[in-house]
């Protein structure tokens, strides 16, 4: 019996979404308990999950506790229990599935849908007929998504107001994809089944078109005859999506403002409601609409719980899979729920999952893939999102454990800086770190020219990829208070602001705060919870996310307290010591809080660099010219003592590098577009500098 129980086809849908292969399959042993004791254990499972009768499920938990190959199997797969548990409710709510696809066919549901008496209840809506839709006929065919049982809560709440006398209207507030619509749809295959309180028996849920309504200038007229027409059917609940179009009252695109009218519709009770808006958009309508909660009750739709999406994505699952002939393990569900988790912060569950699984079926179709496990979705992912995805192995394994020396390539000592750097990338990437907060956030103290920005720039190129995947702002133009608008966005004008639009649209980047000092206290309250809860809300009232970001701030404050550390330390400067007295030197002057500066990871000073420093640092300007002038097929090269004597010119304790990069600009570049010009320096040949074609150009 047990082992007829690996070949039924529940058994097997469970086992395909476990991504089990045959041989895993049928490698099971079965002999740690005797069919007696198989099927006691079996029954008590039953029980617990009230089941009438002994079902596939209960004698696979059952599986589950006496057969320990099976533990381990799934243990190899990164599965426990509480996974085992959730796949055998995706196997039962998918059979309810099938057996709802025979709903509205079966005889003895006629009583229920109202049958034809439904079609003479209602009058006659030439008009509404043309800017309605009949949600009651959209969910009535066998594709309906049983995710809408997810939501179940919510459809109660809906009936319970719309049966009941008095106000009789209902709005759903929340934000963009967690499920306002598909509460609706929900209600509205309950009012279709007949399955509702007597009240809303022979109803029918008539979304209208906000689109058509309000295309042209007799919007106002059109929206009252689709409404009075409704009224006159007397079983019709009229559904508003996005209600504040009608609310509008700065005349934007595709918007009026119809509230006179449509509160005095609404309180006639001659006319049942629902409509969906979001929370922002609901606080402006109260606003300037006060009158609209007189005949609303509100139903505030948050985004589910991990448990809830999980179980939303695998009810939808099956009707993705059978329009792209894909298959989807659990394991990808997973991965997909991650993987929007961490990269689609800004948007909501369950629609950014959906989306998702959506996409990935797709291509996976495209690429003439069946099965989907998680390997491919954190391939798909990855490519989509710019981004790492999934487990740390391969090549990223061996490139996170090489970061340091990848960024001495860039960046000329600085080891306690960028060993920070690193172990923070580490632990994020290992998933050790809070994935809700920055990956990594870090205060660089020192003087001009010791390589903070550079490091910044470093560090964008090795995780970011590029280093246009750094985000830059200069601090010192956000001195005033007037400053937040600009960073946050304003409300008034609804003008975005410089640090969330760009977060937004580049959710997976580096944030450099340069001269971070500078900013206003204000400026650094928001900094303080984008590195303590990693999100910000904008002036427009959207969740802008920073979960994918290194936050990197940089100050020159307390640039001549190391200065003079250095003068009295010239040997074993201890960088640790350096950067306690440094961070008390900034608290004792009242320049950063210390909840600021508790903040941050790690705070890191820079010390400036000596002489020898500077020629390896002169080594890296170089060979960055070298790469410019790849594509003359031109490569230069410094003499030793032209090396020197390059460094010793740019050597300026006030400037550091930069005293540098200017240096190497006066004397090495213009030597270079000189020999070029002449046909000194020819293609495919090394041309040498020598110091004394230096010391003329210094003259």
């Amino acid at each position: 019996m047990k082992r007829n129980l690996l070949t039924s086809s529940k058994a097997l849908f469970v086992f395909a979404r476990l991504n089990l292969s045959q041989e895993e399959i049928m490698a099971q042993s079965f002999d740690q308990a005797d069919e007696k004791e198989f099927l006691e254990k079996a029954g008590e499972f039953a029980l617990i999950y009230k089941h009438r009768l002994i079902e596939t499920g209960d004698l696979i938990m059952s599986l589950f506790f006496f057969d320990h190959s099976f533990q381990k199997t799934l243990e190899a797969h990164g599965l426990d229990i509480n996974d085992l548990q959730i796949i055998i409710s995706w196997q039962n709510d998918f059979w309810k599935l099938l057996k709802h696809k025979n709903d509205l066919t079966d005889s003895k549901n006629l009583k229920l849908t109202g049958g034809v008496g439904k079609n003479w209840a209602s009058g006659y809506t030439p008009f509404l007929d043309q800017v309605g839709r009949d949600l009651t006929l959209t969910v009535s065919g066998s594709s309906f998504d049983l995710h809408h049982y997810a939501h179940q809560k919510n459809i109660d709440e809906i009936e319970r107001i719309l049966s009941r006398t008095g106000n009789k209207n209902v709005i759903l507030i929340g934000h963009d994809g967690v499920g306002k619509k598909t509460s609706v749809l929900g209600f509205s295959r309950r009012v279709l089944l007949g399955k509702t309180l007597s009240p809303l028996v022979h109803k029918k849920v008539i979304e209208i078109d906000l689109s058509t309504v309000l295309a042209g200038n007799d919007s106002g007229e059109k929206l009252i005859k689709a409404i009075n027409e409704a009224v006159s059917a007397g079983n019709i609940i009229l559904y508003f999506e996005s209600i504040e179009r009608l609310f509008d009252r700065e005349n934007a695109v595709g918007a009026i403002n119809a509230a006179p009218a449509l509160l005095s519709a609404f309180r006639s009770n001659s006319i049942q409601i629902i409509a969906t808006t979001t929370p922002a958009s609901w606080t402006k309508i109260v606003n300037s609409d006060p009158g609209i909660n007189e005949v609303f009750e509100t139903i505030e739709i948050n985004e589910p719980n991990q448990l809830e999406v999980i179980k939303i994505l695998t009810d939808i699952a099956p009707r993705i899979e059978s329009s792209a002939n894909v298959i989807f393990s659990y394991q990808a569900i997973k991965s997909i729920y991650d993987a929007a988790t961490r990269y689609l912060a800004s948007e909501s569950f369950p629609q950014k999952g959906i989306k998702l699984i959506d996409e990935i079926a797709t291509e996976a179709n495209r690429q003439k893939i069946r099965r989907i496990d998680e390997n491919f979705v954190n391939q798909i992912l990855s490519d989509k999102f710019s981004a790492p995805v999934g487990k740390v192995e391969g090549d990223e394994a061996e490139k996170l454990l090489q970061i340091e020396d990848l960024i001495h390539q860039r960046v000329v000592n600085q080891k306690k800086a960028i060993s920070a750097i690193a172990n923070a990338l580490k632990r994020s990437r290992s998933g050790l770190s809070n994935p809700n907060k920055p990956i990594g956030s870090f205060l660089f103290l020192g003087p001009t020219g010791v390589g903070k920005t550079e490091t910044a720039k470093a560090l964008a190129e090795f995780y970011y990829n590029s280093e246009k995947n750094m985000l830059r702002f200069d601090m010192s133009e956000f001195q005033t208070v007037s400053s937040l608008a600009q960073i946050i966005g304003n409300p008034d004008t609804g003008e975005g602001g410089r640090l969330t639009n760009a977060v937004r649209e580049k959710p997976y980047s580096l944030v450099l705060f340069d001269e971070i000092e500078k900013a206003h206290p204000n400026l650094l309250n928001l900094f303080l919870q984008i590195l303590d809860e990693g999100f910000i809300t904008d002036a427009l009232n959207q969740k802008i996310n920073f979960a994918n970001t290194i936050i990197i701030g940089t100050s020159n404050a307390g640039a001549n307290l190391i200065r003079q550390t250095i003068n009295q330390q010239s040997t074993n400067l201890d960088m640790e010591e350096l950067s306690k007295n440094l961070v008390e030197y900034l608290q004792d002057r009242e320049i950063f809080r210390p909840e600021f500066i508790n903040r941050f990871d790690s705070v890191v000073a820079f010390r400036p660099l000596n002489h020898e420093e500077l020629i390896q640092v002169t080594d890296i300007l170089i060979a960055k010219l070298n790469q410019n002038l790849q594509s003359k097929f031109i490569n230069i090269k410094l003499t030793e003592e032209a090396r020197k004597l390059v460094a010793q010119i740019g050597f300026d304790p006030k400037f550091g590098a930069r005293a540098l990069q200017r240096a190497i600009q006066d004397t090495v570049s213009n030597i270079v577009a000189d020999a070029i010009l002449k046909g000194q320096a020819q293609p495919h040949q090394e041309f040498t500098i020598q110091a004394q074609m230096i010391k003329e150009k210094m003259i």
